[in-house]
Parts: structure tokens; sequence; C-alpha cells
């Protein structure tokens, strides 16, 4: 799944929407509020070349699984 809605953002605008910034970390919440393991990784890049990622999730302390992922 999707780590966050959105590309990254240029550095120069990171800090000045906090609004935003949350709204973007909304999808990593549920794996916490769940207990699943989750793993963050970069897949690509959007078409103004900011990187893009995507989520890779497990059941709780099945970890290996992430990491098994090719």
């Amino acid at each position: 799944m999707p780590t966050t809605s959105t590309p990254a953002f240029p550095l120069a605008q990171a800090t000045k929407d906090p609004v935003t910034i949350y709204r973007n970390d909304i999808l990593t919440v549920p794996e916490n509020i769940e207990n699943v393991f989750g793993i963050s990784i970069p897949c690509g890049f959007s078409e103004t070349r900011l990187p893009l990622e995507i989520q890779i999730l497990a059941p709780a302390f099945e970890d290996v699984r992430l990491f098994q992922v090719r």
C-alpha cells in the first residue's frame, strides 16, 4: 500500500504546511494502532522526480516476512 498520498515534499516546502504533512502521514497510522509491522521502501519517482514509497505490512511478530519481499 502507499506510504503517503502524495510524492515527497521539496525540502523548502516541508516545514511550511504542517497540516499537509500530517495528512500525508495518515496512511502509516493504522498499522501502529493495530500492532501490525511495516516497512516503507522507495519504489520510484514522480513526474517531478520526487521520491515515491510503498509500505509492506506483515502480521504482528512476523517482521521476518518483510525482509523476504522481493
